[in-house]
């Protein structure tokens, strides 16, 4: 079977019920779908755009594949459902109406007929559309799925039955990172299953934006897992010592100190530079069952506290983290996560000069993925009148846009890798490498770590306001 292309009616298209953008099951009404993109997938101003562009930009086709007599939407599911609200404002739900566009029957018309028929590929089957889908919002490009999206992508290829192989090519990723991720969605999943949560806990953990980094990344620490007795099989499921009921019970405690935001303070109680012990004896000790965990928290605290350090090779010992050694990065985006791995492993002191490159290049790579996060990188393009901007534009588009990308000041440390680091960085990239030392990489690691770690780790960025 192939793929064909042609013209389709929004209004005949079927929203998915497997998006993994928005938690939705395949029993969720297309109104409730609509209504659950509109929440969170900014879709408003997506319609906005299609009506100041005339109509969909070309190359946008979307993928659709019939099932049951009707064609479903498997790539596009924001643009068909902004379509379908443009052209039958009755769609739109209530709660919405005031802020969603109208068109004029008469002044729009052209634009309603555009709108009437948009261009599509059509998949032979969902199975075929697969990896050209989820590579396309696993790489830069389109908006991409955000962890918690790409999370519950996983976990439905692997639930309908694909390997682990399978589904490591369809994202285009090495079996490895395939299997962290494994591991991050099966702890997703333990949260999401969970009954007795409050309202306002459920409204949390059913938005994709959700960031999950402080929770996921929890569980890599040493000692939670001996605490907890849990550990994972190759193909990332959970084994784990405890009885199911406390298990739950020990991930649902985990889950509102470091994943569901504090009503007071509107984050949560813990981030990533908590220690296990702090957030152990917080989480357990009210609870009679959980507090006897504690003791072994506090073992395990004591024999890391007490373990000789690990013996180097020939490198002379660092004092702590004198580079990017404990910087971890799993952003979906293999090209920042690719050159940040390597940052983290690179013997600074034997090969300075490429450490300093590869300093650069994560940097660039962090920004350029803060900005498309932003949904600003085409007007990063624009401002400029490059297709690939330089560093140095893209650290000076990050300052002046600054309160729209990030919800933390971060313009100090912008400002001085464009003052100092870069200038640095390129003199050693541009052959200078007399400049490479150990002395002014560490400089530059002490400066630049904790900002990359925290964005990468979703800290940094300006929350949504739809």
């Amino acid at each position: 079977m192939e793929w064909s292309q042609g013209f389709v009616n929004p209004l005949e298209l079927l929203l998915d019920t497997d998006n993994p953008r928005i938690d939705i099951t395949p029993e969720m009404q297309q109104e409730a779908i609509r209504e659950s993109l509109l929440k969170t997938e900014r879709v408003i101003e997506l319609a906005r755009e299609i009506i100041d562009a005339h109509g969909l930009l070309m190359g946008e086709r979307i993928i659709v594949v019939k099932e049951n007599r009707n064609y479903v939407v498997l790539e596009g599911n924001r643009r068909v459902a902004a379509c379908q609200m443009l052209l039958e404002p009755k769609k739109v739900p209530r709660a919405f109406r005031a802020k969603f566009p109208r068109l004029d029957p008469e002044e729009d018309a052209d634009l309603i007929r555009t709108l009437s028929s948009v261009p599509a590929d059509i998949a032979p089957t969902r199975d075929a559309a697969e990896i050209t889908i989820t590579r396309r919002h696993t790489k830069k490009g389109i908006l991409p799925w955000l962890p918690a999206a790409q999370h519950r992508r996983i976990r439905r290829l692997i639930d309908s039955g694909k390997s682990v192989d399978d589904v490591a090519d369809i994202f285009g990723v090495s079996k490895s990172d395939l299997t962290r991720l494994l591991r991050s969605s099966e702890l997703m999943r333990l949260v999401t299953e969970q009954g007795g949560w409050t309202e306002y806990e459920k409204e949390f953990l059913g938005n994709p934006k959700l960031k999950i980094n402080p929770f996921t990344r929890f569980f890599t620490l040493k000692g939670v897992k001996e605490t907890l007795g849990m550990d994972f099989d190759k193909n990332g499921s959970l084994t784990t010592d405890l009885n199911k009921r406390t298990l739950n019970r020990a991930v649902k405690e985990l889950a509102r100190a470091l994943l569901i935001p504090d009503p007071d303070t509107g984050k949560p109680r813990f981030n990533t530079r908590a220690t296990p012990l702090e957030v152990f004896e917080s989480a357990f000790s009210s609870d009679e069952k959980l507090s006897g965990l504690i003791p072994k928290a506090r073992r395990a605290a004591s024999i890391e506290a007490i373990a000789p350090p690990p013996r180097k090779r020939k490198s002379p010992p660092n004092k702590k983290t004198s580079f990017f050694e404990s910087l971890q990065c799993a952003t979906g985006d293999d090209i920042l996560d690719g050159v940040a791995d390597e940052l983290s492993r690179i013997n600074y002191q034997k090969f300075p000069r490429a450490a300093a490159v590869l300093a650069r290049s994560t940097m660039e790579c962090a920004l350029n993925w803060a900005i498309s996060l932003s949904n600003l990188d085409r007007e990063l393009r624009k401002t400029y009148q490059q297709r690939n901007p330089g560093l140095e534009n893209i650290i000076r588009f990050c300052v002046s846009r600054h309160d729209d990308i990030f919800g933390q000041p971060v313009k100090r440390i912008l400002e001085q890798w464009l003052s100092t680091h870069k200038d640095y960085c390129d003199l050693i990239v541009h052959g200078k490498f007399l400049l490479a030392n150990v002395n002014s990489l560490e400089h530059l690691a002490r400066e630049t770590r904790p900002f990359l770690q925290r964005l990468v780790d979703r800290e940094l960025f300006k929350e949504s306001d739809e």
